[in-house]
């Protein structure tokens, strides 16, 4: 048993009973057992997982539950720290949330080829719990909530089961029963009541907001609640964490910003002051800004904005570190910043396109590729690896100050291929050592873009 790790009666749990059925799901759903090797823990006697599949509904839809009962709580929780982490191996977007489970707890996303999987993984006692549900891209919202439904009739029969086979305390406090009609809207952080108030605490150290979180609770105060739980960093992406009474406090290492969500309101403390937004994405919204007028080299379309979302792992943290020198492995994950430059997201695109915003947009690929976004300039060879002193840096210093007429303020945005892809990385640190100061990277790119549904010109 690990060090400090609380014994939990789990002898009469069987994994298979505690799965929710089928039947409880709604007509039309039916299900085969998944293989033993599924589990991200190697040789568990304590792992069932289950798919069910829908063909009633209008499109088809699909559900998968996995639980490992394991001998304690700190089992449980290291199996789901660890199916977090295979998830973000596989591109996924993971986001803690609040009001499952009696531990830490995750919302993980992903949408390719057409289909969105949405999930949850949480702990309860010494029982981890992964449940996700997938359905097309067109029943996106749909989605989102069933998978919300299904992590709650999981919680609910956890529950029930772990109080009937111990204590009350082993099950953790007890939750609504979630409804069609008591349900909260896809994105909606619960709160939950503390399991303790000094968790993550020091010995005497009572929860508080410091740093950044102080200075961000001064801003919107009541907003935040009261924090439960002392500050801890996040062992995947690095990020520092502290729920709070209505939602979860974050400190984006690799951002330097303190930021707080109830799940669907979001508010950061950015460099220009108090940011807050809506929607999917945990990361604040950015803003370009040009006093340069550049109508030849702006992308002149008008677009219907897309969903408002993350496309193709363009905000998925992988935990890698942001750096300040030229990259070689640039088929690789990137960080999700950048010294000397704002990240833009699709979105962020979209809004400054029909805004009217004038700015560059440099397409650093290197591989051959007939299209790109309209409007944007080819410079290939701007994101090579190699020195701040070489000739390509010299190339692009030259090509840079013809676009701009000298104006080390305007406004630029290098892409490449999409988030594992180093090259507009690189390109962007070439042009902040030349003295740029107004960079965007946008670490999508066309694989974001296209993604979106948006239009690719030669």
């Amino acid at each position: 048993m690990p060090d400090g790790a609380a014994a939990d009666s789990t002898v009469e749990l069987d994994p298979k009973s505690l799965v929710v059925p089928a039947s409880a799901l709604g007509p039309g759903w039916s299900g085969s057992q998944l293989p033993a090797n599924m589990s991200i823990l190697d040789e568990t006697n304590g792992f069932y997982g289950v798919m069910y599949q829908n063909g009633v509904a209008v499109e088809p839809r699909a559900a998968m539950f996995m639980l490992d009962v394991t001998p304690d709580r700190v089992s449980a929780a290291a199996f789901i720290a660890a199916v977090r982490q295979e998830f973000v191996a596989e591109g996924q977007t993971s986001t803690p949330w609040s009001g499952l489970g009696d531990g830490d707890s995750y919302h993980v996303r992903v949408v390719q080829a057409g289909v969105v999987d949405s999930g949850y993984l949480f702990r309860n006692g010494p029982v981890g719990a992964v449940v996700v549900a997938g359905g097309p891209i067109s029943q996106e919202q749909d989605v989102d909530t069933l998978a919300q439904q299904l992590a709650g009739l999981q919680q609910d029969r956890l529950r029930t089961n772990l109080a009937r086979d111990s204590s009350p305390a082993a099950a953790g406090p007890q939750p609504t029963r979630p409804t069609d009609t008591n349900v909260p809207p896809a994105g909606t952080v619960v709160a939950g009541a503390p399991d303790a108030s000094t968790r993550y605490c020091a010995p005497a150290q009572a929860p508080q907001f410091a740093d950044g979180f102080a200075a961000l609770h001064d801003e919107v105060a009541e907003e935040m609640g009261t924090p439960v739980e002392c500050e801890h960093p996040d062992a995947v992406t690095g990020d520092t964490l502290q729920r709070t009474t209505v939602g979860l406090a974050f400190y984006r290492k690799s951002t330097n910003t303190p930021t707080f969500t109830n799940g669907s309101t979001h508010w950061a403390l950015t460099p220009d002051g108090l940011a807050t937004w809506t929607g999917e994405s945990i990361d604040p919204p950015v803003v370009i800004q040009s006093a340069t007028t550049l109508n030849s080299t702006t992308p002149g379309f008008v677009l219907e904005a897309p969903a408002e979302r993350s496309y193709a792992s363009e905000t998925t943290n992988w935990g890698v570190q942001p750096q300040s020198t030229l990259t070689s492995n640039v088929g690789s994950r990137t960080p999700i910043g950048l010294p000397g430059a704002r990240v833009v997201a699709t979105s962020d695109i979209i809004r400054a396109l029909q805004s009217g915003t004038s700015f560059l947009m440099i397409d650093a690929l290197w591989d051959r590729h007939d299209k790109t976004i309209q409007g944007a300039i080819r410079i290939p060879d701007a994101g090579l690896p190699g020195t701040f002193e070489d000739p390509v840096q010299q190339a692009l210093d030259a090509q840079l100050r013809d676009l701009t007429g000298n104006d080390l303020d305007t406004a630029i945005v290098f892409f490449c291929q999409g988030a594992q892809c180093w090259e507009s990385y690189n390109a962007t640190l070439r042009a902040a050592n030349l003295g740029y100061t107004n960079l965007y990277w946008y670490r999508g790119g066309l694989a974001a873009w296209t993604e979106a549904g948006l239009p690719l010109n030669p």
